[in-house]
């Protein structure tokens, strides 16, 4: 069993669901028995996902989990990391990405806040770095 399976296998027994998507990525269907709607994109493989807890074990304090080696302790602050990055956004996580580097959850963009169209605009709207071309020179 190579350590991406362990990973899916231990997220599996504490709740956290994975399952393939349509292209064949992996998808988080559920998160601590609580279902992801919609899933949230995992993207991980083997290689990052090694050099993260091989990142992890050369600066873990190594005195949180006394009874266990550098790398089982990087694997479990993994988890711990994984579980924040998912929890912080709730339901509204589009991906959580490991790589060499860190765990790192994205949330879904949320347009509820914006400000519609009036149903009358034109196509002069937008948004412009200096004057448009249409504007008179006295900026009115």
């Amino acid at each position: 069993m190579d350590i991406l399976d362990r990973l899916l296998g231990d997220l599996a027994g504490e709740g956290t669901l994975t399952a393939e998507s349509d292209g064949g990525g992996l998808v988080i269907t559920h998160f601590h028995n609580r279902a992801l709607e919609p899933p949230a994109s995992l993207i991980v493989d083997p290689e990052s996902l090694q050099a993260r807890l091989d990142d992890i074990a050369r600066g873990a304090p190594r005195n949180i989990w006394l009874d266990v080696d550098a790398q089982t302790e990087a694997y479990r602050l993994l988890l711990v990391h994984l579980d924040e990055e998912i929890d912080r956004y709730d339901a509204k996580i589009s991906s959580v990405e490991i790589t060499p580097q860190h765990v790192k959850g994205t949330p879904r963009a949320d347009w509820s806040n914006t400000i519609p169209l009036p149903p009358d605009h034109d196509e002069t709207f937008g948004w412009w770095a200096q004057r448009p071309p249409y504007a008179d020179p006295a900026g009115h």
